[in-house]
């Protein structure tokens, strides 16, 4: 089953510059998902992670995380995927609770759909269980229509990136 969903209002950016992790992030990045409730762990790992996880997707994916002042306020993972010949990319996203709703999550978003474009990806996609709305609120917020596919009990978010540009500026250290 496939749906579309139109954004209903841009979301705001959060003004907070989007840094490209490194393995000197790992203890703030461990510190951030202990910071995080049962409730966003479960929503970014369709369960908890498992041991060792935050080095593995660091290994793995791109690892975007946005600072804050008393340490990290979210962290994003970007995965580029093939499917035959068509270049796609694999979001999740994670924001400490006391900092959802304050537009990380979107400028994550944005920044890592940039630097999927950049590398080729004709599409944004994020899993998510059926009915957990955020997901989809939040990319659709953050770069237009998206599609919603429900198959094997998983909800696949997937937003077209052609004509889509970042708007949130990636910081190098």
């Amino acid at each position: 089953m496939t749906r579309q969903l139109e954004p209903t209002t841009a979301a705001p950016s959060c003004h907070r510059l989007v840094h490209l992790a490194s393995e000197r992030d790992i203890p703030a990045i461990e510190a951030l998902h202990q910071r995080c409730s049962t409730e966003a762990l479960n929503g970014r790992y369709l369960g908890f992670p498992p041991p060792r996880a935050i080095e593995t997707l660091l290994r793995k994916t791109q690892t975007y995380v946005i600072p804050g002042d008393d340490g990290l306020l979210a962290v994003g993972n970007l995965a580029l995927r093939h499917d035959g010949g068509a270049r796609w990319a694999e979001v999740a996203v994670l924001v400490r609770d006391d900092h959802q709703r304050h537009g990380h999550g979107t400028d994550l978003i944005r920044a890592m759909a940039g630097a999927a474009k950049g590398r080729g990806a004709r599409e944004l996609a994020t899993i998510t269980r059926p009915g957990h709305a955020l997901a989809a609120r939040v990319m659709s917020r953050s770069l237009g229509p998206v599609s919603i596919r429900i198959e094997d009990g998983l909800a696949t978010v997937t937003c077209d990136l052609n004509g889509r540009r970042s708007l949130v500026a990636v910081a190098s250290d």
